[in-house]
């Protein structure tokens, strides 16, 4: 429910903060006096496009904002969807600046369009004049005559499975495209693969194989560096060793003259044997130098074959290559499993099939069977409202396919006159018969709507008399569910409100602005009897006004 409405510099409106209460509110003005900028403001909360040339004046922002009751439980889904604070009462706030900018909150938390009207539609139904055209909108006239058969559960259950159900066969369709690609590119993969597989790569042979071929390519220079080495160190008249060995042995024949001397033929003693090691050392590898042309000749060919992979595969490793056959193993296991993973697809597909089959049709069958009631009372209320012969028609139709609503085809036909054959609602109905057309189908969701508050926008255009009074009494019986707003031009649904507000507009030195005002007791009876009038009320009109209020 709309508890609250605050405007700052929108359209005519400078400042307006106005209370709203449950029942039935009625909102009546002059012409151009600004009734509808109300609903326009209220749409800029429900996600409406903002425009600066709304904004009275150009160099202040302008704010809307709304206090609505959002108690009912449906609502706490949304609040915990976006990631909001659950509270009982709501404050929607919308700003625009001069430059077009625009920013939105609920409950001071930054949202954006998208959120917006998506709380908006779930607390408020605006109707304004032309809103009748949804009559001929698909998704519309499911949601009527599914709350009408209290179908939402069903429907719930039905469109749970049926999203389920495209995911699959849009998977289906994605693994059919897969497995005819990739039986494509079978022979491929498998050439790819026994290519690595049959080299038997390990991980880091490229490296030891290159290492060992340095070896093998250097092994005379090799050989001719230990062999000097071990010459100069142990086998030459003049070699290291003994010069070393000598060294030691005289510094020894001394070393008790002093402990320095003694220190150094230690040292000298430690540095012989780490050179006798030394040697022995170089000896083993002038040994063990390989010398074997056809060993060479093999690394070099398998390094050649490595290679190549390397450059096609565009990689630096072994590692990398191993990597790539695991992939191409994956795959061709993949291609192989292609048959089952369909079938298994499939099988739940029809599953899912059978079991929205059963629900499109219990949907169907409640749809028809609620649709003949629906007529009932929407021709009974067309009736009441002056239209005694008018025909109107639910076409529930089966479609060969499922649809998010299961598969059924919906069509209103409407017909005003006697006689006259019932075609598509824009083909046939005028704006008045649409505005009547459009109550009674309001009417009878307000019965079953949880939707807190609707509100109409002169849907009482081009009726009177009579008619506008038993209009009058539908409203009123739809805000004993609802809070129901209405901006109406009729003195008969103008006196039926539980409350009334009244629209001026007031010439300033500089500019026009619209003034919103709560009135009662004698002001009221004076604006309903001004609407009766339409001049200077007289006293018949006064009384006739106060009799109104009466009734």
């Amino acid at each position: 429910m709309l508890r609250h409405l605050k405007i700052k510099n929108y359209a005519l409106i400078e400042n307006l903060s106005i209370d709203f209460q449950s029942g039935m509110t009625v909102i009546t003005g002059e012409t151009g006096a600004g009734k509808s900028i109300m609903l326009d403001a209220l749409g800029l909360l429900a996600g409406k496009r903002a425009d600066t040339s709304a904004l009275l004046d150009k160099n202040q922002k302008c704010i809307i904002e709304a206090v609505f009751d959002t108690n009912q439980k449906w609502f706490n889904h949304f609040f915990k969807e976006n990631e909001l604070d659950i509270l009982p009462v709501s404050i929607i706030r919308r700003e625009i600046s001069s430059s077009g900018t625009s920013r939105s909150f609920i409950n001071d938390t930054p949202v954006n369009l998208a959120q917006l009207k998506l709380a908006g539609e779930q607390l408020i139904d605006i109707h304004s004049q032309h809103q009748t055209l949804v009559l001929n909108d698909s998704a519309f006239k499911f949601n009527f005559v599914d709350a009408i058969a209290d179908n939402q559960k069903l429907l719930e259950t039905y469109q749970a499975k049926f999203k389920h159900y495209q995911q699959l066969n849009s998977e289906l369709q994605n693994l059919l495209q897969s497995e005819q690609q990739s039986k494509k590119d079978k022979d491929y993969f498998e050439f790819l693969f026994s290519e690595i597989a049959e080299l038997k790569l390990k991980d880091g042979e490229t490296i030891e194989l290159e290492n060992e071929a340095k070896i093998l390519s250097n092994s005379q220079n090799i050989s001719h560096v230990f062999a000097t080495a071990v010459s100069a160190l142990s086998e030459d008249d003049e070699n290291i060793s003994s010069k070393l060995l000598k060294v030691k042995n005289d510094l020894q024949g001394i070393s008790k003259l002093n402990s320095n001397y003694e220190a150094l033929a230690e040292r000298l003693l430690s540095a012989y044997v780490e050179l006798k090691d030394i040697t022995n050392e170089c000896s083993n590898e002038l040994d063990s130098i390989p010398n074997d042309t056809n060993r060479l000749a093999f690394i070099e060919e398998r390094l050649s074959l490595i290679y190549k992979l390397y450059k096609k595969h565009g990689v630096h490793s072994d590692h990398e290559i191993l990597a790539i056959a695991n992939d191409l193993d994956a795959k061709l296991q993949r291609i192989g499993n292609f048959d089952d993973e369909i079938i298994k697809l499939r099988n739940e597909i029809a599953e899912i099939h059978q079991s929205l089959t059963i629900d499109a049709i219990e949907l169907s069958s409640k749809r028809n069977i609620c649709a003949k009631n629906i007529v009932q009372k929407i021709k009974d209320n067309l009736s009441l409202l002056g239209m005694p012969s008018a025909e109107f028609i639910i076409e529930v139709v089966e479609s060969n396919d499922f649809n998010e609503y299961g598969k059924n085809q919906i069509s209103f036909l409407f017909s005003a006159n006697k006689g006259s054959e019932a075609k598509e609602l824009t083909k046939v109905a005028s704006g008045g018969e649409m505005s009547r057309l459009m109550l009674c189908v309001k009417f009878l969701l307000a019965q079953k709507s949880s939707l807190p508050t609707i509100i109409f926008d002169e849907i009482d255009s081009g009726v009177s008399g009579d008619i506008a009074q038993k209009m009058a009494m539908m409203m009123q019986g739809m805000a004993k569910n609802m809070q129901l707003i209405t901006i109406t031009h009729l003195a008969q649904i103008a006196a039926k409100g539980q409350y009334h507000l009244h629209v001026v507009k007031e010439e300033l030195q500089d500019k026009t602005i619209s003034k919103m005002l709560e009135i009662n007791g004698e002001s009221r009876i004076t604006e309903i009897a001004k609407m009766l009038s339409n001049s200077t009320p007289g006293k018949a009109a006064i009384e006739n006004a106060k009799e109104l209020l009466k009734a």
